[in-house]
């Protein structure tokens, strides 16, 4: 993904579900956190695309603890979603 900018950007969190190797630009908000800093995924700054020229390049090394990703995905589980809503009004 090479966004200028992002809110919650879904395709990551959909690409991450399909144990798909994910690169993305590192707009001040989204990514970054979907990703946890680089944990999940590849991150380059915001129009480096050199940078993101050389990732490409060398995608096949890139391995992530698929472990590590589910259970950082439960965050965006409906379940925890509604309870955090909930607490909003309460």
């Amino acid at each position: 993904m090479s966004s200028k900018t992002e809110g919650l950007p879904t395709v990551l969190i959909e690409a991450l579900v399909m144990n798909y190797k994910v690169i993305s630009s590192s707009c001040k908000t989204g990514p970054k956190e979907i990703l946890e800093n680089g944990k999940f995924g590849n991150l380059f700054p915001v129009g480096d695309y050199e940078k993101l020229g050389d990732i490409l390049n060398n995608i096949e090394k890139l391995n992530y603890s698929q472990d590590e990703i589910k259970k950082s995905l439960e965050r965006f589980e409906k379940e925890k979603i509604l309870k955090s809503i909930e607490k909003l009004f309460n």
